[in-house]
């Protein structure tokens, strides 16, 4: 069964010929580019282009040719194939979807699992739900994330001063 993850939203429409200005989830709005169709409200779409203006998306799907097709898709969630968005993803990144629930070890040893992801903007921040039932914070940098398995786990190195809050 194919999987399908939110991508992006519509927050409005553009012009009269059924364009629509989106905001996307993806790490650059250009994954837009590399999905084949779409998924509003369980209704698939073709993606016929896409733009960008001022940080944002300009789409335009097959077969809404007029604003008042495209007011009715105003605020609705996007949608697109799973396989399409991790395919581009680059290298050493992934959906927090896929992380969440994996075992978090520091030498061997199981510290926990993560419960969520914060992105703070400069380096996102896991938070490691503790086997001691508290919460870890561990910043996602190279010199304590040491690798990822998305079958295995994610291995890190804690740092001096770093431990259970």
């Amino acid at each position: 069964m194919m999987e399908k993850i939110e991508v992006g939203k519509i927050n409005n429409t553009h012009g009269l010929r059924g364009e629509m200005k989106a905001i996307s989830w993806c790490d650059y709005p250009e994954f837009f580019e590399g999905f084949s169709r779409v998924w509003i409200d369980h209704r698939e779409f073709e993606l016929e282009q896409v733009r960008y203006q001022k940080g944002g998306l300009l789409l335009k799907f097959k077969g809404i040719d007029a604003i008042e097709q495209a007011e009715g898709l105003k605020q609705k969630m996007i949608w697109a194939e799973k396989r399409e968005v991790t395919d581009q993803l680059e290298e050493g990144r992934y959906l927090i979807s896929d992380l969440i629930g994996l075992p978090v070890y520091e030498d061997g040893r199981v510290l926990g699992k993560l419960k969520d992801v914060l992105q703070t903007g400069a380096n996102d921040v896991y938070i490691v739900a503790t086997t001691s039932g508290k919460e870890l914070l561990l910043p996602v940098i190279d010199e304590v994330v040491e690798r990822i398995d998305l079958e295995q786990g994610i291995y890190v190195h804690l740092m001096e001063g770093m431990e259970e809050q």
